[in-house]
């Protein structure tokens, strides 16, 4: 397989490997976190609010109906409570 650049696909039935090689990557992975947030809603019993973190996750979100929010810094942000909390 042929390494594709990731951005967002055109169109969902590619016309070339690299194409069809993009829309499955890309929307591939949304569909499946749309179908687990779904899952654990119905367990849950309510709207989870989902962020996303992470390096990929500005490019697959968008794609996804489930993602609320995107944090980049997430991890860091509570590291930093963690570190203010120990610290007072």
């Amino acid at each position: 397989m042929p390494r594709v650049e990731l951005r967002t696909p055109l169109r969902a039935l590619g016309r070339t490997t690299e194409e069809s090689l993009r829309a499955g990557v890309i929307w591939g992975h949304a569909g499946q976190i749309d179908a687990l947030v779904r899952r654990l809603a119905l367990e849950m019993k309510g709207t989870p609010h989902i962020i996303a973190t992470g390096g990929y996750a500005a490019l697959i979100a968008p794609h996804c109906e489930t993602i609320n929010r995107v944090d980049d810094a997430l991890t860091l942000t509570g590291m930093r409570l963690i570190w203010e909390q120990r610290s007072s």
